[in-house]
């Protein structure tokens, strides 16, 4: 798959016949044609009264991994036709599937369009058998601000039902008209390259003994294993993509597309210290805004101790890094602390790192209490997962209820044969201290024992600690070592632990 995505960032248009097995071709068209599909009339580019369309999966990054975002019927087709493995490096941004029903007028095709401008792929697939051809120009749409110049006819492709035909996003196309077939019924699937395919692909020009781009990611990962915000990383991994007065190179002139892939405040960031005069320090301390120069400052200092890593012939890489995320989950708290309680009516449950409180045995996932939830906590572990682009798929596993009345605590553990926890606070003391949750760093002996100096950042400190706040999620890797203070006052906190597995 990796050569067709070169293939078409190098123009070329690439037609797969039977993209998918015969019985997978024959349940997508059983599907898409039954009267009850849920169609809907179409006025866009794809023109004429007798279009409908679907659109399903609209700037969904993780679409494969949440069906719930579309229809059930979309869900499940996206599923049969794509693997997500296949696109590695690519996010699914857009999917529609367009229905153009007979049609005897003598209208050749419908306007000629892009599906965007910048990187991306788009995929064509042919549900039906049919008449009415796909028709490529030859001109690109570059930019939304281009001149519109009349096309020049490149190539025709009739619909045969099972096949792919992959192509630039900015490359100008039409959809033909069936005449001789009842309908025509194609899926589009737009897929852009996520930020760090795209540094790797346009990035490739030398930046001392390596490549620009492996610059750009060393000093993203710098950022990161400092504990910057993710604004703050993706703009160092684009610092230099518009050159600046020492790296004269323009590797990209285009501040749009910068914006799709990273985000406007974080191209901002980019496009400043690319405007930096030299000496940067002078002109990071003359940047008004205290908050943006702060953030500069972290870009700055990163890509010095980068490049010095490259000078000195030292690679430096990070490895195990400890990632934490937390949020603030909308959902029916109430109904969550009379579940637990009745659970801790019907059971002695367990004891394991608790100390004075009671944990339940292991939840059933299909417990109508846990409907609300369980969805919610699955969709914070994709969006950690995918955030870092870790492979494979995170399911949720085992769950419980913590119920830790006054002096209840629990002692330092961690969850072995799991990749990712959390915690869900369901019930907080009004008064009194609750407790936090408290993670150790695990190199705390060596600081302690070979350093004489106070914590200063994210390396350096002995330990973190989370408040605990009805509705907040908090996400730790699973080896982390932690504990949870002393309910210190004289009412119930509650929680919900889970961790995951991948697959």
């Amino acid at each position: 798959m990796r050569d067709i995505l070169e293939r078409v960032n190098d123009g070329e248009i690439v037609v797969i016949e039977d993209f998918v097995p015969a019985q997978v071709q024959d349940i997508i068209e059983t599907t898409m044609t039954e009267e009850s599909y849920p169609w809907i009339s179409s006025a866009s580019s794809i023109g004429w009264f007798n279009s409908w369309q679907q659109e399903y999966a609209n700037n969904t990054p993780n679409v494969f991994d949440t069906p719930q975002m579309c229809s059930e019927e979309m869900g499940d087709i996206l599923h049969l036709l794509i693997d997500p493995t296949v696109f590695e490096g690519y996010d699914l941004a857009r999917t529609k599937a367009n229905l153009k029903y007979r049609y005897h007028e003598l209208v050749d095709h419908s306007v000629p369009h892009s599906d965007g401008f910048g990187f991306g792929i788009v995929g064509l697939y042919y549900v039906n058998e049919s008449d009415g051809d796909t028709v490529f120009f030859n001109e690109m749409v570059q930019h939304p601000d281009d001149d519109y110049v009349t096309p020049t006819i490149r190539q025709r492709i009739s619909p045969k039902k099972g096949t792919m035909v992959f192509f630039h996003k900015g490359l100008l196309h039409a959809a033909g008209n069936p005449s001789e077939f009842a309908r025509r019924i194609v899926i589009n699937l737009n897929f852009t390259p996520n930020k760090f395919t795209f540094v790797k692909d346009i990035c490739d020009s030398t930046h001392g003994t390596r490549t620009l781009s492996d610059h750009l990611i060393g000093v993203y990962k710098l950022l990161e294993g400092k504990g910057c915000a993710q604004e703050v990383c993706d703009a160092g991994l684009f610092h230099s993509i518009y050159g600046t007065e020492i790296y004269r190179h323009k590797t990209l002139t285009s501040r749009d597309i910068v914006k799709s892939l990273i985000g406007e405040e974080a191209e901002n960031l980019a496009h400043i210290f690319c405007k930096l005069e030299i000496p940067r320090e002078d002109a990071i301390s003359r940047i008004i805004d205290p908050k943006i120069r702060s953030q500069i400052l972290d870009i700055h200092e990163a890509n010095e101790i980068e490049q010095e890593d490259d000078n000195m012939g030292l690679n430096y890489e990070w490895f195990f890094p400890t990632i934490f995320a937390w949020e603030m989950l909308d959902f029916d708290v109430g109904s969550l602390e009379k579940y637990a309680f009745k659970l801790k009516e019907e059971s002695q449950g367990r004891e394991l790192s608790n100390r004075g409180g009671w944990q339940s045995n292991d939840l059933n996932h299909n417990d109508p209490e846990l409907s609300e939830i369980r969805p919610l906590i699955k969709s914070t572990l994709d969006e950690y997962w995918s955030r870092h682009n870790y492979a494979g798929i995170l399911d949720l596993d085992n769950m419980w209820i913590n119920i830790n009345g006054s002096r209840s605590f629990n002692v330092q553990h961690s969850h072995p044969n799991s990749m990712l926890s959390g915690v869900v606070y369901i019930k907080v003391p009004d008064t009194g201290y609750p407790g936090k949750i408290v993670f150790e760093n695990p190199n705390k002996q060596i600081l302690s024992n070979c350093w004489d100096f106070e914590p200063t950042d994210a390396q350096t400190y002995r330990d973190i600690h989370y408040e605990a706040e009805p509705g907040k999620i908090i996400l730790f890797p699973s080896w982390c070592m932690h504990s949870v203070e002393k309910n210190d006052s004289n009412d119930w906190r509650i929680s919900l632990s889970f961790n995951s597995k991948m697959r």
